[in-house]
């Protein structure tokens, strides 16, 4: 599996990593890791998982989020995992939602 990172201008960001240190945690044990980036993202997360909302104004991006459009309380609920009570597959090039 491959899990790519958008980034932003064509540069690393931590709100990316940290995600991807959260999908790693999750799946992990069905994978065998050979990344030194995999293993610092889920390292970085896990360390920081029970309290991304205090970590995140250290971020660049939650500054400009905050700074240009006030966004504090979708970034909070971003934040925060197992919120949806659906999951979205991608088959035959359609989203669903099952």
């Amino acid at each position: 599996m491959v899990l790519g990172c958008a980034g932003w201008k064509d540069r690393f960001n931590l709100e990316d990593t940290l995600f991807a240190g959260a999908v790693i945690s999750r799946l992990k044990k069905d994978f065998t890791i050979h990344c030194d980036s995999s293993l610092m993202a889920e390292s970085m997360y896990s360390k920081h998982k029970s309290n991304l909302a205090g970590f995140a104004p250290r971020l660049t991006h939650y500054h400009r989020l905050v700074e240009r459009f006030g966004l504090i309380e979708d970034i909070k609920f971003c934040l925060t995992a197992d919120l949806a009570n659906v999951l979205p597959l991608y088959k035959e090039g359609k989203l669903t939602a099952k």
